[in-house]
C-alpha cells in the first residue's frame, strides 16, 4: 500500500446508484463497478447501495464501521437525485437551498460527496 493508498486505509467508498424493484439486472452495473474498486484495494470497504432495491442505502450506510464514508452516487447523468434528493437524504443539504458543504464531519465521522460544483478537499 502506497502513501496514496494508504489515505483511504480507513475510509468505506459506497457506490450509490438508483436501482429498481421491477428489474434486478438494473444493479449490475453497480455491482460490477463496487467489484472493480474493491479489487483495487484502495479503501477499507467497497460496497454497493441503491436508493430503490436492497441492499438500501440507509442501512448499508449505517452499517458501515469505518470512521469515514465517502458516498458516490452512480447515476447516467447530474440531475434531480444527484444534486437534491441524496445530498437531502445525507442531512447534507436543507429544502429549498442552494448549494450545499461537500465534506461535512459529524462527530467521528465524516460524510462526502463530490459533484461539479465542489470538490472533495485533498
Amino acid at each position: 500500500m502506497g502513501r496514496e493508498d494508504a489515505a483511504f486505509a480507513d475510509t468505506t467508498l459506497l457506490v450509490l446508484a438508483h436501482g429498481s424493484r421491477a428489474n434486478e439486472g438494473s444493479a449490475e452495473p453497480a455491482r460490477w463497478h463496487a467489484a472493480r474498486l474493491r479489487e483495487r484495494g484502495l479503501f477499507a470497504a467497497v460496497r454497493e447501495c441503491f436508493w430503490q432495491q436492497e441492499p438500501g442505502w440507509a442501512e448499508v450506510l449505517a452499517s458501515s464501521t469505518t470512521p469515514r464514508v465517502i458516498v458516490v452516487p452512480l447515476f447516467i447523468g447530474e440531475g434531480y437525485f444527484v444534486d437534491d434528493v441524496i445530498p437531502r437524504a445525507l442531512g447534507l443539504k436543507s429544502e429549498g437551498s442552494v448549494g450545499y458543504a461537500r465534506v461535512q464531519v459529524r462527530g467521528r465521522r465524516s460524510w462526502s460527496t463530490r459533484g461539479r460544483r465542489g470538490r472533495t478537499p485533498g
